[in-house]
């Protein structure tokens, strides 16, 4: 039997008897690859590891031509900032809301006044006046000394000040309201989106099939509202709307195992089967690739293709939706924010490089997407579309300092400039296709009555069950964040590169994977770490022990402990040569020997 998944594997099988893993890219760090390939031999049986390393892809290029830093690479340990001014934050919330003692609820439903009418939905009164106590704030303040008391560095941190901890807590409350806009967004989307289908329906002057798809649309909408609400009791607490779960996704609260400020994803549910409607979330500077208009998402055996954002409420006195507007520079990708008729500057504030203006950016926040067909055995790779992406950096000013720029240099010559931020907004921009027929045309085709994407413009097969409104806008879907402080490089660096210095990888969706011939030399003996211990079902937990089993295990007499990885040999025997991969490339191979079976690898016959 063959099986077929994902690096995560969470299948739920035994695969104490698995003996071979192929993977089709090499995987990002040593610990990664230590991982998958120890899934195969866990019952002493030897066992085969391929890795396919794609031409076009820099990663792949760099761990084929050193194959010991992957295979036998050392585990890096993890590193956090405890002076990150978010982390930080988020536990200084997490200490004021016990100290409230306030019960969020299951889902935002039971938090905020859900009004239909009014359709700001503000926190429930009951539940605000708990919240701003003043002797919340007087219970919270000496935990919360203590626990900064613990942090190391933290007075020397750029963001810290005396009176850091008092404006926190004061302004807790209004962060909570705050965190909540996501999720009033989908539920207002929902409910206006659900008002606009039922009209249709009662209206004389549509057709019976504009009336049959709005029904559907209409189903599609309800699905959403109980979703948000929470729906089942038993299932409200799996769902990532879970109040608790949904803060630490906003970064209000602590969240170690959850994407920080997504973007979702509505998946409809399949004809027949029931409460099957979610929210597919991804953090947003991935979703703004993978949620990006006429892309494929794959999902649970099927493949939705994604063709419509949910659109803000506000509009401007045109009917227009809320764009902005940005200059970026085209050297070193600083950000300039340009308001309303204001021209800005020529030249970057950073390098002096000239800028290019980018208008008609429309922040992307949620979308919906239509189911189309099952995933077959004939797809052997996903499709998904080629955009291009641009990011923009802008650091954050304090005390009217943003930067600090250190100069390097080794035996006279200068390798650089460094530009080191406190803190500092990216943004991540969609600016279109990279098959597009016009390069210098930027954006998208939207219609902002309904919110579906132009299909026209789409490289993919169109949808003809997508309604679209006369009225369109051409919009450049964006997302922005505020990730932990870095170093920047220099706008113009130098041609010469570092010895030993690893490729900078290029964007995945503007890579495309190409064959790559066998190379006849052999790889170093590397040595595999050993496996993890095996649970039952098939699955390891980290730092738990495996459970008594039955009766034991089954010592393989053909591996003794301590067996190292051996190169695949070439073959040499009579016959065809084995047939190459369909995308081209290599395979290579490592197999699980004893010392004493191993024969030396002979270079093959010219």
């Amino acid at each position: 039997p063959v099986l077929f998944c994902s690096p995560t594997m969470e299948l739920g099988v035994d695969i104490a008897e698995l003996n071979v893993v192929n993977m089709r890219n090499v995987p990002p760090t040593p610990a990664n690859y230590a991982q998958r390939s120890g899934r195969a031999g866990r019952s002493g049986q030897p066992a085969l590891v391929f890795n396919y390393c794609a031409a076009g892809n820099s990663h792949d290029q760099y761990f084929f031509r050193r194959p010991t830093l992957m295979v036998s690479g050392q585990v890096k340990p993890p590193r956090l900032d405890l002076t990150n001014e978010d982390l930080v934050r988020a536990h200084v919330h997490a200490v004021w809301l016990a100290a409230s003692g306030v019960w969020l609820g299951s889902s935002l439903a039971e938090l905020l006044e859900l009004d239909e009418e009014d359709r700001t939905f503000p926190l429930r009164p009951s539940k605000r006046e708990q919240l701003a106590d003043p002797s919340v704030i007087e219970r919270a303040r000496p935990r919360a000394e203590r626990m900064l008391e613990r942090i190391p560095g933290l007075a020397e941190a750029e963001w810290y000040s005396e009176g850091w901890l008092d404006e926190t807590l004061h302004g807790a409350v209004l962060a909570l309201d705050r965190a909540c806009d996501r999720w009033r967004g989908l539920y207002r989307a929902a409910i206006e989106a659900r008002e606009t289908q039922h009209a249709i329906i009662l209206s004389q002057a549509h057709t019976p099939a504009t009336k049959s798809m709005a029904k559907r649309l209409r189903a599609e909408a309800e699905a959403q509202i109980e979703l948000l609400r929470g729906g089942e009791e038993h299932r409200a607490w799996q769902s990532d709307f879970y109040s608790y779960r949904y803060f630490a996704s906003e970064g209000f609260l602590p969240g170690y195992s959850f994407p920080r400020l997504p973007l979702s994803a509505y998946i409809p549910g399949r004809r027949g089967r029931q409460g099957r409607e979610e929210f597919l979330q991804r953090p947003r500077f991935l979703a703004i690739s993978e949620f990006g208009p006429g892309n494929i998402v794959y999902h649970e055996g099927s493949r939705y293709l994604v063709n419509r954002v949910f659109l803000p409420t506000e509009r401007t006195e045109e009917n227009r939706l809320p764009t902005a507007s940005v200059k970026l520079c085209t050297s070193c990708g600083y950000l300039h924010p340009l308001a309303d008729g204001d021209p800005g500057l020529d030249l970057c504030e950073q390098c002096g490089a000239p800028l290019e203006v980018m208008h008609d950016l429309f922040r992307l926040q949620n979308v919906g997407t239509r189911r189309r067909d099952r995933i077959n055995s004939d797809e052997e790779e996903r499709v998904r579309l080629g955009f291009e992406l641009r990011t923009g950096i802008r650091f954050a000013r304090r005390d009217g300092e943003t930067t600090r720029i250190a100069h390097v240099a080794a035996d006279g010559t200068a390798w650089g400039k460094l530009t080191y931020g406190g803190a500092a907004t990216l943004w991540r921009i969609n600016v279109g296709w990279t098959r597009r027929k016009n390069p210098n045309q930027l954006g998208f085709l939207l219609d902002t009555e309904r919110g579906y994407w132009n299909r026209r413009e789409q490289p993919v097969v169109d949808d003809p069950e997508d309604p679209l409104s006369p009225s369109q806008q051409r919009v450049i879907p964006y997302v922005e964040d505020r990730p932990p402080p870095r170093a920047r490089p220099s706008a113009r660096p130098r041609a010469r590169s570092l010895p030993g210095r690893r490729p900078q990888e290029r964007d995945p969706d503007r890579v495309r994977p190409r064959g790559l011939r066998a190379r006849g030399r052999a790889a170093p003996e590397p040595e595999l770490p050993p496996p993890a211990p095996l649970l039952r079902g098939g699955r390891r937990r980290r730092g738990r022990p495996a459970p008594p089993r039955d009766r034991p295990r089954r010592a393989s007499p053909r591996r003794p402990p301590g067996a190292r990885a051996l190169p695949l040999r070439p073959r040499l025997g009579r016959g065809p040569p084995p047939r190459p991969p369909r995308e081209g490339g290599l395979h290579r191979c490592l197999l699980r020997l004893p010392a004493e079976l191993r024969e030396p690898v002979r270079p093959p016959p010219a």
